[in-house]
């Protein structure tokens, strides 16, 4: 029997990553119900905002036991951080990662964003920073046998400029994303390519409210995408 005493809490991460202390206590605390309960988990949902807000209890009914570590705000290398913690250490038999989006922030220091262009350069070593924190997080789970969904980032549409920037830059990390599932033997959901507009580039009409996160009619697309590879896994 488990106890409070072998349960992961990473503590607070600081300046290093200010947007995962929001749900710190209250990760901790359900962990610690999972963990000394020592509940069979069957999913767990990791990642940013998208995940947030992506209702566990509404959108993965029938999936059994499915926790939401997803945190507004969140960035892949602090996801690599809390990983063993809200992750790992809930054994769960399948986890669906989708990180990466707020990373995209880093590009913008490049000379050329403003027109939604980037610097090559810049984006190359953006998205092998990405690639080496999902590796880590693959690798973490691969040890416990859990099996991964690795999930394409989102396109977006705002009038701002580096909203283009950013996902034109998620359209290259997707590139990667593919290749990455299919080099470590993980499942890759593509919603990039469903939910994108004419333009081939930016979020389609009708699935937001403010250009970036999905709301339900996106969500039911992101759905109808994963939910035959659940069904595979679970």
């Amino acid at each position: 029997m488990k106890t409070i005493n072998d349960v992961i809490r990473p503590g607070f991460f600081g300046d290093f990553g200010p947007s995962a202390d929001r749900r710190r206590v209250e990760f901790d605390i359900k962990n610690t119900a999972a963990v000394c309960s020592e509940t069979p988990i069957d999913l767990v949902l990791a990642g940013d905002s998208i995940v947030h807000f992506w209702d566990e209890d509404i959108y993965f009914r029938g999936r059994g036991v499915v926790l939401n570590r997803g945190i507004e705000g969140d960035q892949a290398h602090v996801l690599v951080r809390r990983f063993p913690a809200d992750v790992i250490q809930l054994h769960p038999r399948v986890c669906v990662l989708l990180i990466g989006i707020n990373n995209t922030w880093a590009i913008l220091d490049g000379p050329n964003c403003t027109d939604g262009f980037y610097d090559e350069q810049l984006i190359c070593g953006w998205v092998l920073h990405l690639k080496m924190c999902y590796q880590q997080m693959i690798h973490m789970l691969q040890a416990e046998g859990t099996k991964c969904v690795l999930c394409s980032l989102l396109p977006m549409h705002d009038p701002v400029p580096t909203y283009l920037a950013r996902s034109r830059a998620a359209a290259r990390a997707n590139r990667m994303l593919r290749e990455l599932a299919s080099e470590e033997g993980c499942a890759f959901a593509d919603f990039y390519s469903a939910m994108t507009g004419d333009d081939g580039e930016t979020l389609r009409p009708g699935l937001s409210f403010d250009g970036i996160h999905p709301h339900h009619a996106g969500y039911t697309i992101m759905n109808r995408i994963l939910d035959p590879i659940l069904d595979t896994l679970l």
